[in-house]
């Protein structure tokens, strides 16, 4: 049978979404899919898009209920004396500055971390209160209409995401190209930035070496589940997280609020156990 990418019709995204669930994607992500192929229908003037389509929902109907094929990990969240013990073991070197950076970073822009790896120099701009640094591009923003991330000052030199970044560029001496850059066997900085998997790494080993409990259990995500539930824990509003975040939706967060408030006040506490 002959498909057409585009337009495209019902048997085609049917298909296509099923290929989606298929090979291991997320309910989340192939959702994405969906919005994007009738964001770009829409934008051509094709008002009837197919993933509106009778067909089209009842396959998505059955990939939302097939819940063996979905099973989510969650990764241990970096809270705020987990990150001071992984800036701490850093080394007093331009790496160990770059991997504090990425930390911090990370944790206090609530970044993903392909968002980590995206920001270039250009997008950085120090400002009064803190730093504001432009995000092009992310996971929920696949037309690249962008955002700024608003970074304060912290309360500790070690910590502090600002001074730590104004150190970076001016010991790299860096103005363009990617923020985080990737260094030789030799300890040589190169232009070449990042990848997504060495930011995991960093993370892995961060948590290593500080003695974290269960420290496989930390990824890149941490950073960014973690800023949320210490922000919740902290009784951040709602909206305040959200903004930082980039979540469109209260679900995902609720889940991190549950996590930060599992331990204020329990039914054992009322038990006489």
């Amino acid at each position: 049978m002959q498909l057409n990418p585009f337009p495209a019709d019902d048997v085609t995204v049917g298909r296509y979404i099923s290929y989606l669930a298929m090979v291991g994607r997320k309910r989340s992500t192939i959702r994405r899919h969906m919005t994007s192929i009738a964001e770009m229908h829409r934008r051509r003037g094709i008002e009837d898009v197919p993933t509106e389509s009778h067909a089209v929902k009842r396959v998505w109907k059955g990939i939302r209920n097939d819940k063996k094929r979905e099973r989510v990990t969650k990764k241990a969240a970096t809270l705020i004396e987990d990150i001071r013990a992984m800036v701490a073991v850093q080394p007093d070197t331009l790496l160990g500055l770059r991997n504090r950076l990425v930390l911090l970073i990370g944790y206090a822009g609530s970044f993903r971390r392909s968002e980590i790896v995206s920001l270039q120099c250009e997008d950085v701009k120090f400002v009064r209160n803190g730093v504001e640094i432009l995000l092009r591009y992310s996971k929920t923003d696949q037309m690249g209409v962008g955002r700024k991330i608003a970074i304060g000052y912290g309360t500790r030199l070690d910590t502090c995401p600002v001074r730590n970044l104004q150190e970076w560029i001016e010991r790299t001496g860096i103005s363009a190209g990617p923020l985080f850059r990737r260094f030789t066997p030799q300890g040589r900085i190169t232009d070449k930035g990042l990848s997504a998997q060495m930011v995991a790494l960093i993370v892995k080993d961060a948590a290593r070496r500080a003695g974290l409990p269960n420290a496989h259990e930390y990824s890149g995500h941490s950073l960014r589940a973690g800023a949320a539930t210490q922000g919740a824990r902290n009784k951040a509003d709602a909206h305040v997280i959200m903004n930082q975040t980039g979540h469109k939706s209260r679900a995902m967060l609720d889940e991190y609020i549950r996590e930060a408030n599992l331990w204020d006040d329990t039914l054992t506490n009322y038990l006489g156990l």
